[in-house]
C-alpha cells in the first residue's frame, strides 16, 4: 500500500483496520483457501512535533525600535500559537513571527524586564491535535542606557599655555545622549549639574588663567552623560583623553632680535638700537660673549637704545673690537623661566680713524712774492681730527 497522500485521508482514514488474507488453488482457482486470522492495523491521528524554537535577538534597549525575530521548525505543523508571559495571540503564525514595534519597546510588549514566550502549534489535518515546545524563551527589554560612541571623545587643542585662558573645544557623540560633564582625574564632575553638551568651549572664567583654575600638569578627562528620558542611568566615555597644562615659557622669535648700527666707532657714543619680538615677554637683558648680562635686573624692554653712560666713549665702556650679544628674557608671569634669542648679532667697535674730509685742504693765497714773508693761510676739516702737520714737498 503506497499512500497517495497521507493515511488519515486514505485506506479508511483515522482509526483501526481488519484486513483478511484469502488466495486461489494454483491450477484450480475454484479452489480458495483464507488465512484463519484476521490481521490489525490502525491509522493513528497525525501529532505534530517542534523541534526548535529561537528568538533574534534576545534582548533589546527599551528605547530602539529594533524588530525581535521568532522562527522555529518541526513536523506536521500548521497553524502555531505564541504565549507571551502565560498569555495566548491567537493561532496565526506558520514558521515565524517578527514583533515590530510601533514606538519603543519600554511601551509595549510588557515594557522594561524579562519576558517569557511559549510556543504551542496544532497538527497539520488535525486541529484537535497540538503539540508544545518544551522549553520556554526569555527576552528582555532593557532600560533605556546611553552610549558615547568609541573614538568619538576629542579635546582640541589638546595642551595648553598656563599662563593663558585660550578655549578647549571637548566633544563627542553617541546614543541617546542627554545633558553631560566631565571627570577631571576621576574626581568630581566639572559641571555637577550635567548642563554640558556637545561640542562646548572649555576655558578659564572671570580672566583667570589655566594655572589659576587646574595648575600646570597631566589631567585625564572623561566624559559623562545622562540618558536622554531617563537621566537615573549615565554612561561614560570609553576612553580617558589627556590634557596638559604647560608651564609658561617665553620664546623670542626667531630672527626678530637686531641691533642697528652693528658697528660704532670707538672713540663716540652713539646709540645702538636693539629690538626683539617674541611670546609671552617680560623685562630683558643682553649678554655680551656669553658674559654677565648687560643688565642684571632684567629691565630691558624692546626696542631700547643701547649706549655709554656718563659721557663715555665706547672705547671706555668695551673697548675696541667684535662682541656677540644675545637677548635673554623671563617669562611673563613666571620669571623663573627665561628664554634666549636663537641667534646672536654681532656689535663691532671700530678704533678710532681721522679722516680729512676731501676737497677740505686749502692754502690762500697759493702764491707769494719770494722776498716777502707775507702769511699763506693753511685750513682743513675731518672727522677725527688731532693735532695735525703739514709735509712740503714730500719730506
Amino acid at each position: 500500500y503506497y499512500p497517495n497522500h497521507r493515511w488519515d485521508r486514505e485506506l479508511g482514514g483515522i482509526g483501526s483496520h481488519t484486513l483478511k488474507l484469502q488466495c486461489r488453488t494454483q491450477g484450480n482457482i475454484s479452489k480458495t483457501c483464507t488465512f484463519p486470522e484476521e490481521r490489525t492495523f490502525t491509522i493513528k491521528p497525525g501529532q505534530c512535533s517542534i523541534s526548535s524554537f529561537s528568538i533574534t535577538p534576545s534582548s533589546v534597549n527599551g528605547d530602539s525600535q529594533t524588530n525581535i525575530n521568532l522562527s522555529w521548525s518541526g513536523r506536521y505543523l500548521e497553524k502555531c500559537r505564541i504565549y507571551l508571559d502565560g498569555s495566548w495571540t491567537g493561532y496565526n503564525y506558520s514558521s515565524s513571527y517578527t514583533y515590530y514595534p510601533n514606538h519603543r519597546w519600554d511601551r509595549e510588549l510588557g515594557g522594561i524586564g524579562s519576558h517569557t514566550l511559549k510556543l504551542q502549534c496544532r497538527t497539520q489535518g488535525n486541529i484537535s491535535k497540538t503539540c508544545t515546545f518544551p522549553e520556554e524563551r526569555t527576552f528582555t527589554i532593557k532600560e533605556p542606557q546611553c552610549v558615547i560612541k568609541e573614538g568619538s571623545f576629542t579635546i582640541s587643542p589638546a595642551q595648553v599655555e598656563g599662563n593663558t585662558n585660550s578655549q578647549v573645544t571637548v566633544s563627542w557623540k553617541g546614543k541617546d545622549i542627554g545633558n553631560c560633564t566631565l571627570s577631571i582625574d576621576g574626581s568630581t564632575p566639572l559641571d555637577s549639574d550635567y548642563n554640558l553638551s556637545s561640542p562646548f568651549q572649555y576655558a578659564p572664567t572671570n580672566g583667570s588663567t589655566w594655572i589659576d583654575t587646574l595648575g600646570v600638569g597631566e589631567y585625564d578627562l572623561k566624559v559623562i552623560c545622562k540618558t536622554k528620558n531617563n537621566p537615573s542611568k549615565t554612561c561614560t566615555s570609553p576612553e580617558e583623553r589627556t590634557f596638559t597644562i604647560k608651564e609658561p615659557q617665553c620664546v623670542i622669535k626667531e630672527g626678530s632680535f637686531t641691533i642697528s648700527p652693528a658697528q660704532v666707532e670707538g672713540n663716540t657714543n652713539s646709540q645702538v638700537e636693539v629690538s626683539w619680538e617674541g611670546k609671552d615677554i617680560g623685562n630683558c637683558t643682553l649678554s655680551i660673549d656669553g658674559s654677565t648680562p648687560l643688565d642684571s635686573d632684567y629691565n630691558l624692554s624692546s626696542p631700547f637704545q643701547y649706549a655709554p653712560t656718563n659721557g663715555s666713549t665706547w672705547i671706555d665702556t668695551l673697548g675696541v673690537g667684535e662682541y656677540d650679544l644675545k637677548v635673554i628674557c623671563k617669562t611673563k608671569n613666571n620669571p623663573s623661566k627665561t628664554c634666549t634669542s636663537s641667534e646672536k648679532r654681532t656689535l663691532t667697535i671700530k678704533e678710532p680713524q681721522c679722516v680729512i674730509k676731501e676737497g677740505s685742504f686749502t692754502i690762500s693765497p697759493a702764491q707769494v712774492e719770494g722776498n716777502t714773508n707775507s702769511q699763506v693761510e693753511v685750513s682743513w676739516k675731518g672727522k677725527d681730527i688731532g693735532n695735525c702737520a703739514l709735509s712740503i714737498d714730500g719730506s
